[in-house]
């Protein structure tokens, strides 16, 4: 239960828990991990597991001439944790990716690629991102993945 007129909790099996007390749930075969008041998905588990957040944004802007326009977009945020309760910190671009999986030089070699680089791997293979972390979670091997 959620909202402003009922007490924020969890109900299982019929005991109850605060809504803070929570740091995730499983729903089908998707885990959804805690960011402050929010839970969002996983999308890599393991030694470092990695999160994603969709966030509709609304931007507004007035031309010169007065005219207004309004533009909405999903914004992608990804975050990274160590272990599973570990503080979730934000993966900003490479520099926190290759902090995060500093300690296995494969892994970190796979995100100091330069930018234009980085982007043709992505085009090549879109989950490449998620790659460096289950290299790092492989105990530095790149996992072998069924065709």
């Amino acid at each position: 239960k959620s909202g402003l007129l009922t007490k924020d909790e969890v109900s299982i099996d019929g005991n109850k828990f605060k809504m803070k007390e929570v740091r995730g749930y499983l729903q089908g075969r998707t885990f959804y991990g805690r960011l402050k008041t929010d839970f969002i998905q996983r999308i890599v588990h393991g030694d470092i597991n990695v999160y994603v957040k969709f966030t509709q944004v609304t931007e507004t802007s007035t031309s010169s001439t007065g005219r207004v326009s309004t533009r909405t977009y999903t914004r992608t945020d990804h975050y990274g944790q160590k272990g599973d309760t570990g503080e979730m910190e934000p993966l900003a671009g490479q520099k926190d990716m290759k902090r995060m999986v500093a300690g296995c030089s494969l892994a970190e070699e796979m995100c100091s690629l330069s930018n234009s680089k980085m982007r043709k791997a992505i085009k090549k293979d879109r989950n490449y991102l998620n790659k460096i972390f289950e290299t790092y979670n492989n105990h530095c091997e790149v996992p072998k993945y069924r065709e």
